[in-house]
């Protein structure tokens, strides 16, 4: 029995539902980050050294990295709402822990850990909960479920330290009131989540799998996740750390003698904000950037910490308010970039089945860079003079610019394997490439594919396709036809996409009701190495409808396999002729330019390479006309073993 996706589905219901779990992440935010600004204020006024106030802040680090390595993968066994709910509440509990103690060193300890469980909970299981739920959001664009979760945090991080750097400077009970609004603001948001449906639900084989399986997690080995996140991921909070913690004491310091001490917690919760919605602002556009291709992200946001590191060093050496916030938006802006780029790079690598627990292996990284301050502290109190904050802020350059040069080199390395491979098909078909047969029907010939990634998967692949350029421009009959329009994203390439209707003749050419039986075509290669996708969605403003005739496994695509909808598909393990039988796509067309030799465009939404949208050729037949023409097989993909 096969069941009938459309795109008619009803996701109005859950669609926007993403921003009550944004506001649980918001507020998770803002509980980890109020205390920052304060931390002048917990030396200046409490009496604790330099060391224990950044150790405080590194504190829920130690809530933050065991609660997403841990809640990640229990979430993607148990499901999101479970594991998320309660995060509000204990970020509610440390922050009335941190009120009541603000001169006991173990109540702010326990406090921040507290803080640290419930943002980590947030950041793995919240951020895996909007993604699901922006994938059912007919409005969002590719990358969404990333931009979303990151602009949640972040604006909780800014708006936390901002609000409480205001009240502990001018407001009664500095070290209450801030606590006690967010308080208030969990309750609000905690309530919200309860209205949120579930997007993940547990299964009965889960139950019969040991969670040490579940913890494992086998795309942290992915190679991009290793040359491309993994040098990007510190820098995350290591640049956040110092542009709001570091910068401001020892701005603190130097503002010291001025009238009213020149207001350290304001100028404190003023650099947070500054860095953070500098962060805020940059992730806005961050989609604009960021390519799955050539890691451009990571690249801009390790460039702007490069710059933004050298600007830290001359802000520490002049210690000016000027330069100072000058610093503070510069880090933010890579902050903000390096977070938005990291979390696309990890959805693209992550399966359905381990996305929330290698976003716990990322964000776990990223929280490394908390660590900076105290570190940074210890050294210049055990060298003073030797040791200073510009100098370590310059080799902070120099290390930013040496992980940039890392994932510079993965990227040439995977590009020039690309470039000869594209090289080699350049010899074998340039002369096929001329011929008629082989033209897309706009009259021109194919676009040359740029693929990054392992440079023997893509020798392969462009080898096998030129076998297939090859054939198709034989002089067998049954093998040549246009091979309609083709297009990729992420891993998947789209291929022989058109548009085929039967010829009605009942009413003028132009409106829908001239035509019948209207049909798409298509192929969906999955070139990944090791992560399957699946097709979720088509749509088109051409069509009132889009009825995917298929069953749930047929639209799933194993690494190195693909789908067809009304062509043949070969694969090697489907069976004694290694062929797929196809599935159907239906269309009833709406009335607009649709006569033949027209361009009709559709949009495929896949699970984890996102949306792209393709200009697919309109043609008809006539009624009785014969319609298989016996398309060639795509290229053979081998299986990632």
């Amino acid at each position: 029995m096969s069941e009938t996706l459309t795109n008619d589905r009803d996701i109005d219901t859950t669609a926007r539902r993403w921003l009550l779990v944004a506001s649980g992440m918001f507020a998770v935010a803002w509980g980890g980050n109020e205390f920052t600004p304060l931390l002048v204020m917990y030396r200046l006024d409490h009496g604790f050294s330099a060391v224990v106030v950044d150790t405080f802040l590194f504190a829920y680090v130690l809530g933050i990295i065991p609660a997403m390595l841990i809640c990640g993968p229990l979430s993607d066994r148990l499901g999101r709402r479970p594991i998320m709910l309660p995060a509000t509440a204990i970020a509610a509990a440390g922050s009335i822990l941190i009120a009541l103690g603000p001169d006991n060193a173990y109540m702010l300890f326990g406090g921040r850990v507290l803080s640290g469980i419930a943002l980590g909970i947030g950041m793995a299981v919240g951020g895996s909960w909007v993604k699901e739920l922006s994938s059912r959001d007919a409005t969002a664009k590719p990358g969404a479920g990333a931009r979303r979760a990151a602009m949640s945090l972040t604006a909780g991080f800014a708006l936390g330290a901002g609000v409480a750097g205001v009240l502990a400077q001018w407001a009664p009970w500095p070290t209450h009131l801030a606590y006690s609004v967010h308080v208030l603001i969990c309750i609000v948001a905690g309530i919200g989540m309860l209205s949120v449906p579930e997007t993940r639900t547990a299964t009965v084989a889960s139950k019969n799998r040991k969670l040490l399986d579940d913890l494992r997690i086998p795309s942290a080995s992915h190679r991009r996740f290793l040359f491309v996140v993994l040098p990007l991921a510190p820098w995350v909070f290591g640049a956040a750390s110092v542009a709001y913690a570091v910068l401001p004491s020892l701005m603190a310091d130097a503002l010291a003698d001025e009238p009213g001490g020149g207001y350290p917690v304001a100028l404190s919760a003023a650099m947070a904000v500054i860095a953070l919605g500098s962060g805020f602002a940059i992730q806005a556009v961050g989609r604009r950037i960021d390519t799955p291709a050539n890691a451009r992200g990571a690249l801009v946001a390790l460039s702007l910490l490069v710059v933004g590191m050298a600007v830290a060093a001359w802000a520490a050496s002049v210690l000016t308010i000027a330069a100072a916030l000058i610093a503070a938006a510069v880090l933010g802006c890579g902050y903000g970039m390096a977070l938005v780029s990291g979390l696309q790079e990890v959805q693209r690598i992550a399966g359905p089945d381990d996305l929330a627990g290698l976003t716990a292996v990322f964000y776990s990284l990223t929280y490394l860079g908390f660590a900076v301050p105290a570190v940074l502290s210890a050294l210049t109190e055990t060298w003073p003079g030797v040791v200073t904050y510009p100098i370590i802020f310059g080799f902070g350059a120099v290390m930013a610019a040496i992980c940039g040069l890392v994932v510079r080199v993965r990227v040439l390395r995977t590009w020039r394997g690309a470039k000869r491979a594209r090289g080699e098909a350049a010899v074998w078909s340039d002369k096929a490439l001329g011929s008629p047969r082989c033209m897309n029907t706009n009259g021109r010939a194919p676009a040359r594919r740029r693929r990054f990634g392992s440079e023997s998967m893509i020798t392969a692949l462009a080898a096998l396709a030129t076998v297939g350029a090859l054939a198709g421009c034989s002089n067998d009959p049954v093998t040549t036809q246009d091979s309609g329009a083709a297009e990729e994203v992420g891993t998947i390439d789209l291929q022989n996409v058109s548009v085929g209707a039967e010829l009605t003749g009942a009413t003028p050419e132009g409106s829908a009701s001239a035509y019948g039986n209207a049909t798409l075509e298509f192929t969906a290669v999955n070139e990944a190495e090791t992560e399957t996708d699946r097709l979720l969605e088509i749509s088109s403003p051409a069509a009132t409808s889009v009825s995917i005739d298929a069953t749930a496994d047929q639209l799933v695509i194993e690494p190195g396999t693909s789908i067809a909808a009304g062509q043949a598909v070969e694969n090697l393990d489907a069976g004694d002729d290694g062929t797929d039988r196809p599935f159907t796509v239906a269309l009833e067309l709406a009335d607009g330019e649709l006569a033949p030799g027209t361009s009709i465009p559709f949009t495929f939404e896949f699970e984890r390479a996102g949306s792209v949208t393709v200009d697919a050729p309109f043609d008809v037949y006539e009624p009785g006309e014969s319609t298989d023409t016996a398309r060639p097989l795509p290229p053979e993909v081998t299986p990632a073993p």
